[in-house]
């Protein structure tokens, strides 16, 4: 995100947790916790799951939940299961490639 239809003042944080065997990066939401110290309030953050993380991934997402207190997260849907196609073209991968619809 670049732009906002207001001024603000800070910056804007995604995250998007795509379908993955890896476990998130706990140390890197930590780190982000520790900001709101700063601020003396939660940090507004916007973390977008796929139905399949977060089926794969219980533990993680409620540790994250447990973070309400220095997290503002808004949860945004990735789809199910962020379809990607190694090889096919961008235009036609992800979100684009309608293959599950078509069986």
């Amino acid at each position: 995100m670049t732009q906002a239809e207001h001024d603000i003042d800070g910056m804007f944080l995604i995250v998007d947790l795509f379908p993955s065997v890896k476990k998130i990066e706990t140390n890197f939401f930590d780190k982000i916790a520790m900001q709101s110290n700063k601020k003396e309030q939660p940090l507004p953050v916007a973390i977008y799951i796929s139905g399949l993380w977060l089926g794969n991934h219980p533990r993680e997402f409620s540790l994250l939940g447990d973070q309400k207190n220095k997290l503002n997260i808004t949860w945004l849907n990735h789809s199910f299961s962020h379809p990607y196609y190694k090889g096919r073209p961008l235009e036609h991968n992800f979100l684009n490639s309608w293959d599950d619809d078509e069986k």
